[in-house]
């Protein structure tokens, strides 16, 4: 059995027979088929341009693809990955659920007859997607993020096309970097109309943080009217760092856990993180080096 790496389309002409070979990105045996007259042949020149075409569609992501593509990240549990990639949706979360302080519990004050409970009321009816961009450092090599919010190096970062995914974004949402401010306060005060106020107040309130955060690099995504999101056709890749019944330093391939999603999810690309001498390193299952790129030697 012969499998192709790409889509090829070989023609062999012999006489009034033209011989087609096709088979495309190692998702099926080549095909070898043989065409004696005329309109057949001109049939199967318009079925293999279709087949370029959904071929392009759904390509392998490449290294050169993956670097000049802007990227936002999720940093999940190993089941939620596995749920947002099935259901092709990233759904929101309650602000009151949120891990700073600040955001949770914040203090209000309010003139004029307005009751703190209309404030508490208004919080409620918002809800967040919290992403990571590059900065600084790569957004996958985080180590805090893959500790807090990847099950401490067992869960999934999700590699998104950022054009893509905010483009499936509604216009409704608000939507941009997190920016970190040593003076920050998250003191909410209200002299009036309470919706008004968090119209006029969006950014100082849902886009702003303490420094403490800096390191998470966080892109937000924030709505009073979505559940959730389609990710459909915008996810660039997986990336694992460890996994159950693989010791730490050793390769993730062959886990099983790494089949399950190599299996439910053929076309999502899956790469391997960790570190090499204090630089993180990207590599895909042939052991390719991703990141950094020029390599460096390992």
């Amino acid at each position: 059995m012969i499998y192709a790496i790409r889509l090829y389309c070989i023609y062999i002409s012999a006489g009034s027979t033209l011989l087609v070979l096709t088979g495309w990105a190692m998702r099926e045996p080549l095909n070898v088929e043989r065409v004696t007259d005329t309109d057949s042949t001109l049939f199967y020149f318009q079925r293999l341009h279709i087949a370029r075409e959904s071929a392009e569609k759904t390509k392998v992501m490449n290294r050169d693809d993956f670097l000049k593509t802007e990227r936002l990240y999720h940093f999940t549990k190993y089941e939620n990955a596995y749920s947002i990639l099935q259901s092709r949706t990233l759904n929101f979360s309650k602000l009151n659920r949120m891990n700073d302080i600040n955001e949770s519990c914040r203090q209000i004050f309010t003139n004029n007859g307005i009751e703190p409970k209309e404030v508490e009321n208004e919080i409620s009816k918002y809800k967040q997607i919290s992403l990571t961009h590059d900065g600084k450092f790569p957004g996958f090599a985080i180590p805090s993020m893959w500790g807090h919010y990847a099950e401490k190096g067992n869960g999934i970062c999700i590699v998104f096309d950022k054009t893509k995914l905010l483009k499936n974004v509604p216009d409704e949402c608000y939507k941009n970097n997190i920016s970190y401010n040593p003076d920050y306060c998250s003191d909410i005060v209200v002299n009036k109309n309470v919706e008004a106020y968090f119209n006029k107040h969006i950014h100082d309130l849902f886009f702003i943080k303490t420094v403490d955060w800096e390191h998470e690099q966080e892109y937000r995504i924030i709505t009073k009217e979505e559940d959730s999101i389609d990710v459909d056709s915008c996810v660039l890749a997986i990336i694992m760092c460890m996994t159950d019944g693989v010791e730490y330093g050793d390769s993730i391939w062959g886990a099983d856990s790494v089949k399950k999603f190599q299996t439910e999810f053929p076309k999502i690309f899956i790469l391997e993180f960790n570190y090499w001498s204090g630089l993180p390193l990207l590599r895909n299952e042939q052991c390719e080096q991703w990141y950094p790129y020029p390599k460096i030697p390992v």
